[in-house]
């Protein structure tokens, strides 16, 4: 029987798991804890993933083109394949024995992936499999991303950068529950016998079949909910406070009020970015900065010397950072360096 479980490309081509090795969190942390304690055949290969990520971690010249990258992805997959049949043991040895040629293999799928991010992170990806923790499966979106995951039903769920969601893998229970920690689009497919619900740190939102927007980070005081489609029902996870909004209509939970307030919302202001449109409306400086540092993953520290003020409006598609920080800068007077991941802004001269 061919094994579902994680392979060493698999986890050098898990973005998640890079980032985890490269960047841990308490939250990344419990999860991969959680799942090698689950997953104790897989250890070998695990730490050997893991290995060749620290080490990657303090090479910093490498490069090589898209034709390069490609060849060696090839080679790794061809490896992996290769030794698919064997036991696991030999395996891991021919792995062991031959770690110089095979760590510029395995090195060239984790420098693909942040080349990959650095050049083209504005783009969405579409995922289609996850590493699993028992029958529980966990999609997350790296700052400066956008994914899409498909769900066992069909139902498609864009996700922001920094957000994440977790449900069981074979929706058998008489509702499709997903847990959500960030903003995500839903675009639901309709089954009156099992109600969809998100469950989020202030709100849990049920719907039969629809399209809506959930915006309900952990670190927040607000949660919001805001419907294109269909009707949704919203309550409040603190005091079973609810609303029932239609489409066009945009429930926003303040913890500090303890209340529900119900509006009309402007549809591209609060869906665009699932296109992939970094999209302004009449936003002060501070909060525009705020949403391309979120983004593009990104800090943006601005001299002190520069005092900006206004408000912009403006929205760019699938652009670079550079392009957007362009754009921003000519109209509200600043000139801007890119370092890496720091940004930093100075007065216009």
């Amino acid at each position: 029987m061919e094994s579902n479980q994680p392979n060493i490309e698999q986890f050098l081509s898990n973005s998640s798991f890079v980032k985890w090795v490269k960047e841990p969190d308490d939250v990344s942390n419990e999860f991969w804890n959680n799942w090698l304690l689950n997953n104790p055949d897989k250890k070998e290969t695990f730490d050997l993933a893991k290995s060749i990520i620290q080490n990657l971690a303090y090479k910093h010249q490498y490069h090589l083109d898209k034709q390069e990258l490609d060849a060696m992805f090839e080679s790794i997959k061809s490896t992996v394949a290769q030794n698919s049949e064997t036991e696991k043991l030999h395996t891991i040895s021919i792995f062991k024995n031959n770690i110089k040629r095979f760590w510029w293999v395995a090195a060239s799928v984790v420098i693909g992936i942040i080349y990959s991010f650095q050049t083209e992170f504005t783009k969405e990806r579409l995922m289609t499999s996850v590493l699993t923790l028992g029958n529980k499966q966990f999609y997350g979106a790296n700052p400066g991303e956008r994914i899409k995951v498909i769900l066992p039903d069909g139902s498609i769920v864009t996700l922001q950068g920094g957000s994440s969601i977790t449900y069981n893998s074979d929706f058998q229970d008489s509702i499709r529950k997903v847990e959500l920690n960030g903003q995500a689009f839903f675009e639901v497919v309709k089954n009156p016998q099992k109600p969809f619900v998100v469950q989020s740190k202030h709100l849990r939102t049920r719907v039969l079949g629809t399209s809506f927007s959930v915006n309900d980070f952990e670190k927040d005081v607000t949660g919001k909910v805001a419907v294109r489609t269909g009707k949704v029902s919203m309550s409040v996870v603190e005091n079973h406070q609810s609303e029932i909004l239609t489409p066009s209509k945009m429930g926003v939970w303040h913890e500090a009020q303890k209340q529900i307030e119900v509006s009309s919302f402007d549809l591209k202001s609060e869906v665009a970015w699932k296109d992939n449109i970094l999209y302004f409306s009449k936003e002060d400086m501070p909060s525009v900065l705020s949403k391309i540092e979120a983004w593009y993953g990104v800090k943006i520290t601005v001299d002190s010397s520069l005092k900006l003020k206004g408000r912009y409006s403006g929205e760019f598609y699938d652009e670079s950072l550079e392009n957007v920080l362009t754009g921003v800068g000519f109209t509200s007077g600043f000139d801007f360096e890119i370092n890496g991941k720091e940004v930093r802004i100075t007065p216009n001269h």
